[in-house]
């Protein structure tokens, strides 16, 4: 920024800011401009317009030499103007919006993002729970009820827990802590008794066909 030397200058009658002479419209504020002339400010700092380069007031919102309206990229807060293709400070392309003040930013359009319903809350909900529930403890139940002779006990409670925990895991796709466990429990202590339940049962029949033939 410099400071000019005092020159022939016109005051605006709408914002009382000091324009050239030569001007018909205020830089500042684009209002009209009497013909008056008034004496010039005892100086003024400077700044170039973005769009032709030239020295204008470093209040000014219009260009005085090309007319250009001075903006603010919302990117970087650099002043540009929209007969640029670009922003000379950081690039940003001139189809984008414009801030026309400093400090007030321009919002972007947020991309479209789901939104979780009901049924995800549940979901996250029940994962939540599936990542913390185990069922090592009541498989060490039924086994115990398998072996002190509550069989039928423990059978009940081996079928309730793994159909809870069948239900958490496909709810959730998340095994829970134990599951194998119940799994186990019941093969050993009711499909394999029933399958050579089955297979002796079988067995028997033939031989008794067998005897009576």
């Amino acid at each position: 920024m410099s400071t000019t030397p005092q020159g022939r200058r016109q005051q605006c009658p709408a914002c009382k800011e000091w324009n050239d002479a030569a001007w018909q419209k205020c830089e500042f504020c684009g209002s009209d401009l009497a013909p008056s002339v008034d004496a010039a400010p005892p100086g003024e700092l400077q700044k170039r317009c973005p769009a032709c380069a030239e020295l204008i007031n470093l209040r000014a919102r219009i260009c005085r030499h090309c007319q250009s309206e001075l903006v603010f990229c919302p990117q970087c807060g650099s002043e540009t103007s929209p007969k640029l293709r670009d922003c000379p400070a950081c690039g940003r392309p001139a189809s984008a919006q414009i801030a026309k003040r400093p400090g007030i930013p321009v919002l972007q359009p947020i991309p479209n993002r789901p939104q979780a319903g009901a049924n995800d809350i549940a979901r996250g909900v029940r994962e939540g729970i599936a990542s913390t529930q185990s069922y090592v403890g009541p498989a060490f139940l039924a086994l115990l009820l398998y072996y002190v002779g509550f069989y039928v006990i423990g059978l009940i409670v081996n079928i309730a827990y793994l159909s809870s925990a069948n239900r958490i895991k496909h709810d959730t796709g998340i095994t829970p802590t134990g599951h194998g466990c119940l799994v186990a429990l019941i093969v050993v202590h009711f499909w394999i008794p029933l399958v050579l339940a089955v297979i002796a049962g079988g067995v028997l029949a033939v031989m008794a066909l067998a005897h009576a033939h």
